[in-house]
């Protein structure tokens, strides 16, 4: 019988999601009339929004079905909130299942709701739980058959390792002298504890005898107890297996982290932890207990439907910032990009995540094209070198490090196994087999310009905090050509470690070089950030994006004579006219389609913006302070060739 209420649930497609749905007024009627589907949804509101009838105004009853995800039973206070996906209106989301091999009449001519109905696959209240650490044993059962999954048997155990001996209380840091064997590892953050039991030279001998349980924090205890029930004798832990107040095992250990994680069996990662002592097993407050509702179906009798509210949907557009605070943290980044599987442990679920598969712990693929970062990682590493490089140059550099000048040793495991593929040569973050391309990165513009600017070579991005944009990614679909020569490009590491810290580096560049005004009197730009503005007659189109903040700053270029110009500054902003060099990098041609969006992206020419240095009467170098594009390409006529050394 057709319902003119609930339209019976039929489906309709829009990009790939299957939907229907109704104001509850509507099923409440329906239910009046005998209708079975508003019925339904009727249970579903007493079942799960209790108080659902003293809310002001409608109700939103969603009903969606993604492709290889159950049916969802969204309860949002409107249709809009819910289309935006704004989760703060959405009161609840109940997922739909029936007992296996069990089928409902519906009707037969029309896409409809229920005849998609599977089997629930219901989630522990606990991550602490039997279901949810069997979950991990198929998971890693399947993986091992996966012909893009597979490792060798034993691979080299890290320098040293936590011993799981027999009983919960033996614990000990192993060295391992170059033994092989099988190993987890854990991905987790910090926090800011400053008691973290961890390991330093004062109690090494103490640890190797024995670690005593009762002063691990949370999260290593639970990461230690699911190792020991998944059946492994070794766990990697940094904390407990480097020599924190020792500078030089550190160096070392950071160089060689990405191999840990790589050869690890599992990485453990907490990734709803704020820090160590959070824990990694949790209740599940947006879980409930599953719950039999009753439907009459078409041929008048009555059908279980299991019904269990969960969380929000995991799209994996943007699964790694989604995940929770792990996902924000920079170290964690290559943990789980060079991991050969890993085990999330989120607030609603866990999400297994391998080379070959991307599971919820409901057993579903998760909905979406986005791979995973395990994933992307393989499917980059099918394509263009330097485009991967850029691609996850930009994922990373938004992510947030305790300590800024982390940087580039929290990414040394990625550029490290980069270059033993592909043989070409690191420098600070970029490749010298690029650099012309490379050096054209564009600050993101995120949070506070005054607290952006770091050490090192000022060509690096790894050079200022927060995310950055490359050439290499926005460009790679769009004919251009370099304009400049790179010559040499030179840099210092702090430490031991060649893809670590730089203290200095220097590139040696020829191009076309136009010299100009700039200056800044107290304007913001729609984002409340400085708007700095580039001078010239002859174009007006000038688009200057800064790196910091900047300051004034008088130098002296030589025979007693003075310059007023601009470097990068950690101070509040501040009025300033300033003379400052463009070196132009790259040259384009885009669509005049794409010019006339206005956007940084589809500009004709890209380029640098240099200040001389302090020392410039002396050596003769410039520092990077920006990055400059402009909608035509006049500015190269005026243009003069010349060698720059940039610092």
């Amino acid at each position: 019988m057709d319902d003119e209420h609930c339209g019976n649930l039929q489906l309709f497609s829009n990009r790939g999601l299957k939907f229907s749905g109704l104001a509850h007024k509507w099923a409440v009627k329906g239910k009046e009339t005998g209708c079975g589907y508003c019925s339904l949804m009727i249970d579903i509101l007493d079942a799960f929004v209790p108080c659902w009838g003293s809310e002001p105004g409608d109700l939103f009853i969603s009903v969606e079905l993604a492709v290889t995800r159950p049916l969802e039973f969204w309860v949002s206070r409107s249709l809009s909130d819910r289309m935006h996906d704004q989760m703060g209106d959405v009161l609840r989301v109940v997922h739909l299942g029936i007992e296996k091999d069990r089928k409902i009449p519906v009707l037969p001519h029309i896409d409809h709701a229920l005849s998609h109905l599977g089997t629930l696959h219901a989630l522990p209240l606990s991550s602490r739980s039997h279901g949810s650490f069997e979950f991990i044993r198929k998971c890693m059962v399947s993986c091992a058959s996966h012909e893009q999954c597979k490792q060798p048997s034993t691979t080299p155990l890290p320098t040293r390792v936590v011993r799981l001996g027999s009983g919960p209380e033996d614990i000990a840091l192993q060295e391992t002298v170059g033994r092989y064997g099988e190993y987890a590892a854990l991905s987790y953050c910090w926090g800011k504890d400053k008691t973290l039991h961890k390991t330093i030279h004062e109690n090494y001998g103490a640890m190797k005898a024995s670690i005593p349980s009762c002063k691990l924090p949370a999260t290593l205890k639970d990461a230690i107890t699911l190792a020991r029930e998944l059946g492994f004798r070794y766990i990697w832990i940094d904390s407990l297996c480097i020599i924190q107040n020792d500078r030089k095992d550190w160096e070392k250990e950071a160089a060689r982290m990405g191999h840990y994680y790589q050869n690890a069996a599992l990485t453990i990662a907490a990734s709803w932890s704020t820090s160590a002592s959070s824990g990694l097993f949790h209740d599940r407050p947006v879980i409930s207990a599953p719950q039999i509702l009753q439907f009459r179906g078409m041929d008048g009798m009555s059908y279980p439907i299991i019904a269990q509210a969960r969380g929000q949907r995991l799209q994996t557009a943007a699964l790694h910032e989604q995940l929770g605070p792990l996902s924000d943290r920079g170290w964690t980044f290559q943990e789980n990009l060079l991991s050969a599987r890993v085990i999330h442990f989120t607030n609603s679920q866990l999400i297994w995540e391998c080379t070959t598969e991307l599971l919820s712990e409901d057993t579903y693929p998760i909905q979406g094209l986005y791979d995973g970062l395990i994933g992307d990682f393989r499917k980059h590493r099918q394509g263009d070198d330097f485009d991967r490089w850029s691609h996850f140059v930009e994922i990373y550099s938004r992510r947030e490090l305790t300590n800024p000048n982390d940087r580039l040793p929290a990414i040394s495991g990625v550029a490290a196994l980069f270059q033993q593929e592909t043989g070409h040569e690191y420098a600070a973050g970029l490749w010298k087999d690029h650099m012309s391309t490379h050096l054209m990165w564009v600050n993101d513009m995120e949070g506070d310009m005054s607290d952006a600017t770091l050490s090192g070579p000022t060509w690096s991005w790894a050079s200022i905090k927060g995310g950055v944009k490359t050439a290499a990614v926005w460009l790679r679909s769009l004919p251009f050509n370099p304009l400049c020569v790179v010559h040499d490009t030179l840099t210092t590491p702090v430490g031991e470690n060649p893809f670590g810290q730089v203290e200095r580096g220097t590139v040696i560049v020829t191009g076309p070089v136009l010299q100009m005004d700039m200056q800044w009197d107290g304007i913001l730009s729609e984002f409340d950030l400085p708007w700095y503005r580039l001078l010239h007659d002859q174009e007006p189109d000038i688009y200057f994006v800064p790196d910091s903040n900047l300051e004034p700053v008088t130098v002296n270029i030589g025979s007693e004579s003075v310059l007023q110009t601009s470097h990068r500054s950690q101070k509040p902003p501040m009025a300033l006219k300033a003379t400052i060099w463009c070196l132009w990098l790259l040259k384009s041609d885009p669509p005049e389609e794409l010019k006339e969006r206005n956007q940084l992206w589809f500009m004709c020419l890209y380029g640098l913006v240099l200040a001389p240095t302090r020392d410039f009467g002396r050596d003769k170098t410039y520092v990077r302070i920006g990055s400059v594009m402009t909608k035509t390409t006049r500015l190269l006529g005026e243009s003069n060739t010349a060698t720059l050394t940039i610092v």
